[in-house]
């Protein structure tokens, strides 16, 4: 049975990492490898870390702040992780929109995505100007919910996978900037 690891801080991407048993695995652009469960033991004494779900494949926190003035591109980069916070720092001129990355771009983001995964994505709305930012779609996305961010206030979605290319945004919680 292969197992996800996540590897040492101190081991780059594409680093080859030899095996108790003779086999070689790479480290990925995340920092994981997939290996033998036999191996387990040897990897976990050399600072290996077990990767109990796939969520645990993802940053626990991720922050971004965006200086944009107006209409914008999130990317995937800006929402992987278990709770990523998007920050709108740019003072807007008028009304603008945030236009999500496809789908499938997302998900080829995501090591060790699988179907039900979901994420949690804060958008703030702390730029100068009275004016909102409103979540776009791209393709593969069905929207849930109030999509736009006014000014000095903050918006909660929770992002579901029904597949490889298409997902669900709900607007689960909103408030105010403090």
């Amino acid at each position: 049975m292969n197992v996800t690891m996540k590897a040492p801080s101190n081991l780059p991407p594409t680093s080859t990492i030899i095996l108790q048993d003779g086999t070689t695995v790479v480290v990925d652009a995340f920092g994981y490898i997939t290996a033998d469960s036999k191996n387990i033991q040897g990897l976990e004494t050399g600072g290996f870390i077990v990767v109990l779900n796939t969520n645990d494949t993802i940053p626990n926190d991720a922050y971004n702040a965006q200086t944009n003035t107006a209409a914008a591109n999130l990317t995937a980069s800006n929402m992987v992780a278990r709770h990523a916070v998007v920050n709108m720092t740019g003072t807007l001129a008028g009304a603008a929109t945030l236009t999500l990355p496809t789908v499938a771009a997302l998900v080829a983001f995501i090591p060790e995505w699988v179907v039900g995964m979901s994420m949690r994505m804060r958008l703030i709305n702390s730029g100068g100007g009275a004016f909102a930012w409103t979540l776009t779609t791209a393709t593969g996305w069905t929207l849930n919910g109030t999509m736009s961010v006014a000014q000095n206030t903050w918006r909660d979605f929770l992002i579901t996978f029904q597949s490889a290319t298409t997902a669900t945004i709900q607007q689960v919680g909103t408030g105010t900037n403090s």
